[in-house]
């Protein structure tokens, strides 16, 4: 069923589409708004307390069934626990500007991939 490319767009808003730091893109909207799984997965590892976390802030990891893991960072909230296993379209996360996001990026989410192409890198 898990196909390698088989995400959708884990949030709304504007995906400026250039690909950087860990084969991410970041995708701008209002905080608060909601991010979703873009696929099936593992939650393997959740930073909350709004934390430095190498830039990342408040982030979100997902092992998906083939291997691939999605990464979800500069989040006000986390929704899910570390263990949990979400659902292709779950809520997950908020959209918040945790970490490094100075200047112009402000509130977005930073969508990352391992393992796979992103498919939402324009580049």
């Amino acid at each position: 069923k898990f196909l390698q490319n088989n995400f959708i767009i884990p949030t709304t808003g504007i995906n400026w589409g250039k690909l950087h730091g860990g084969n991410g893109v970041d995708i701008a909207d209002a905080c608060g708004k909601t991010i979703y799984a873009a696929d099936e997965g593992l939650v393997i590892e959740t930073v909350s307390g709004n934390a430095w976390n190498s830039g990342y802030g408040n982030s979100v990891k997902i092992k998906h069934p083939n291997g691939v893991v999605t990464k979800y960072a500069h989040n006000k909230k986390n929704l899910v626990k570390k263990g949990s296993y979400v659902l292709q379209g779950d809520p997950i996360a908020l959209i918040g500007n945790t970490g490094l996001t100075n200047g112009i990026t402000g509130c977005h989410l930073h969508f990352e991939v391992d393992g796979a192409k992103n498919p939402f890198g324009v580049k």
